[in-house]
């Protein structure tokens, strides 16, 4: 018998054991190198991001973040990292990492706030609302809150809730000079009296702090503008100008309310403002549009072609000559200075090129050019805004539409743009665009509860969704038992269910001052006849009829008033 390692057999079995245990370790080596190499790399890569970042290099510091975020793809650090190179960057994606930081972290509210931060600094104002809406409530109590909270309701048009905001942010810090101004700009927009008179006080306190001087000033100017006390705007804007923080644009306002006022210094600091402007394009094209805009169209361009041709041939006020050259319908000098691209402003070269072709009667051609200037906006809510007006200028029905329907889901403040299209829809009794015009408009709003009753008591009368927005009414009803509005959604909604017998027991919790009103009597009216009560709902349909109503409750109300002998014929 051969020894144990001569023999070839026991040899074969221990080579192949051998390769076993190597492979063992060998695999066990590369798993506990991998633990360690991972971790090391994230780090690297992270380290490295931030080194780009500090130096200004974006490209790279993203690179090397989303590397790491390959290698671990919810280290909420990284992800921090990739929305602070973003924001630093001017980027808006910058929104969207802070919203995956915060839904890593749905209970921090430093996660949170920080989302409604820099939401807000992009102006995605429907995304702050949601961040705030997830900040716990122990959260709400700091200044952070109250300051991004009070932003947010102001951009939104809900000054009594951003007033509320500011106010308690002064109240927590008191020392912040930053809060009060806040604070007074929203209360010099008050319609009371009173309110807007503190707030003015609160910009002339800190007007006297040279640190906050020029943007207290510039908010009681807006104030005194808003409410036609030319003399004591200008009196502020002269101040105004005193101070080392001042700007061009400050001069140019004050030179807008000289020639409001008739003042008879206007032609010396017009002269005076237009030397100055001549040193800078910016200035100068600011200068020329202001003209154009005030009647001085044609002095513009004397100034601009002639007295300082220079101005003429410089590049960046081709869009300030071109505007005045429209405003004089000089159409063959507006089609030449848009000819060629105008950079940042593709949107106004497109709608001035329009504007000229319908004025030539080339609609196809203006048509087409008002869809590119549309398409140049669409990520630009000013920009969205400004075509929006230059429509309803032109009075152009169809390019005025489109562009308020852009307007509602991409501004942050919509409700200017809703309010134009309801009117519309209104007057042509189109309840099938006003039910997608709620609908949008809720979108960027979900909790706006006058939205929510709008949208559910479209739906309720055109049948879309029915079952969905009579809980919704439900619940608001419930919610709001003196609310007219929300009751009388209600009842409608349980009407149309086939619940006449409910709705008439809802209807009639309201006080009977509600019920006469001309909306909420047609309602009343028509529930009153599907409960046998013809005679009570006359009164009723004929106050009704004096009420703005839909096709879809005119019909309601025929229908009624047609069962009642001896009532009105339809429709009158």
């Amino acid at each position: 018998m051969l020894p144990f390692f001569t023999n070839p057999e026991n040899r074969a079995r221990l080579y192949f054991l051998w390769i076993a245990v190597g492979c063992v370790v060998l695999g066990g080596g590369t798993a506990l190198g991998l633990r360690i190499y991972r971790p090391w790399i994230q780090e690297r890569l992270t380290q490295e991001a931030r080194t780009a970042l500090a130096r200004g290099d974006f490209p790279v510091a993203s690179l090397n973040a989303r590397r790491a975020l390959q290698n671990s793809p919810d280290d909420a650090r990284v992800l921090r990292l990739m929305a602070e190179i973003f924001e630093k960057g001017g980027n808006p994606d910058a929104v969207g990492w802070c919203g995956r930081v915060a839904d890593l972290s749905p209970g921090s509210g430093e996660a949170h706030l920080e989302w409604a931060r820099v939401a807000v600094k992009f102006q995605k104002f429907a995304l702050a609302e949601r961040a705030l809406a997830g900040v716990p409530e122990d959260d709400r109590l700091r200044i952070a809150y109250s300051t991004t909270a009070g932003q947010v309701a102001f951009e939104a048009g809900r000054l009594a809730e951003a007033e509320r905001h500011f106010a308690a942010a002064v109240q927590r810090a008191p020392e912040n000079p930053a809060h009060h101004l806040a604070h007074g700009r929203v209360q010099v927009l008050s319609s009371d009296f009173f309110t807007r008179d503190a707030g003015r006080t609160e910009l002339r306190e800190l007007a006297e702090q040279p640190a906050h001087a020029a943007p207290a000033l510039r908010a009681l100017i807006a104030s005194y503008e808003a409410s036609q006390e030319l003399a004591a705007a200008l009196r502020e804007g002269e101040r105004l100008l005193t101070l080392p923080a001042h700007t061009f644009f400050d001069a140019l306002n004050r030179l807008k309310l000289l020639r409001q006022t008739q003042d008879e210094r206007f032609p010396a600091v017009l002269a005076a403002l237009q030397a100055e402007a001549v040193k800078t394009p910016m200035n100068a094209g600011a200068l020329i549009v202001w003209m154009g805009g005030a009647g001085l169209a044609q002095e513009a361009l004397d100034w601009a072609t002639q007295r300082e041709p220079k101005l003429g041939r410089v590049a960046e006020l081709r869009q300030a000559i071109a505007g005045c050259r429209l405003t004089l319908r000089d159409w063959p000098a507006v089609m030449n200075l848009t000819a060629d691209p105008w950079r940042q402003a593709e949107y106004v070269r497109h709608a001035y090129r329009s504007e000229a072709l319908r004025a030539r009667g080339d609609l196809q051609l203006a048509r087409a050019e008002w869809n590119l200037a549309t398409t140049a906006a669409q990520h630009s809510p000013s920009a969205i805004q400004w075509l929006a007006k230059v429509a309803a200028q032109a009075d152009w029905t169809d390019a005025s539409e489109q562009t308020l329907w852009m307007a509602v889901g991409n501004v942050p403040n919509p409700a200017w743009a809703v309010d134009q299209l309801g009117r519309r829809f209104h007057e042509q009794k189109n309840s099938e665009s006003l039910h997608r015009l709620a609908a949008k408009y809720l979108a960027t709003d979900p909790q706006n509860e006058n939205l929510r009753n709008d949208h559910a008591f479209l739906s309720v009368l055109l049948g879309k969704d029915a079952e969905r927005a009579l809980i919704v009414a439900s619940d608001l009803a419930r919610k709001h038992p003196e609310n007219a509005a929300y009751t009388s959604t209600y009842a409608v909604a349980l009407h149309l269910a086939r619940r006449s017998a409910e709705a008439l027991a809802v209807l009639e919790k309201l006080p009977p001052e509600e019920l006469v009103k001309p909306p909420i009597a047609a309602h009343y009216g028509v529930i009153l006849v599907a409960n046998g009560r013809p005679e009570d709902a006359r009164r009723y349909l004929r106050l009704g009829r004096l009420a703005p109503l839909l096709a879809e409750e005119v019909a309601l109300v025929d229908r009624a008033a047609a069962s009642i002998p001896g009532d009105d014929p339809p429709g009158q």
